[in-house]
């Protein structure tokens, strides 16, 4: 089961890659992120070269390929710096809704008694 999983998230890192290199073109590998997209592109065939291997292949360097995989850890960690702000963002929101919505509150009563007054 594990090498038809690995088969899938292969082929779908493989459509998300040549999804990229169509929409982006040049600026895929000449672009500000093209230090991230020849990591996630090494990643990636260091994958299907590990599936292929594992397949019917040398298992002892498969451990190598498994270690070199982790680099795109590396975007995660840049991903998780903008989650914060985003996380930020929607704890604040979360924090001023029961305010906002007590001002509210407050607000069309007062128009209210405004109107009938």
């Amino acid at each position: 089961w594990r090498e038809v999983g690995d088969a899938c998230f292969l082929a779908g890192f493989i459509i998300e890659m040549a999804l990229r290199v169509s929409l982006e073109k040049r600026q895929f590998f000449c672009g500000p992120e093209a230090g991230w997209n020849a990591a996630d592109l090494v990643s990636t065939a260091l994958s299907a070269l590990e599936l292929g291997i594992s397949i019917g292949g040398n298992m002892s360097c498969l451990r190598f390929l498994r270690f070199l995989r982790f680099l795109r850890v590396g975007r995660m960690f840049r991903l998780a710096r903008k989650l914060r702000t985003l996380r930020l963002f929607l704890l604040s929101l979360y924090h001023i809704f029961w305010p906002l919505l007590c001002m509210s509150w407050l607000s069309l009563t007062i128009l209210y008694l405004a109107a009938i007054g």
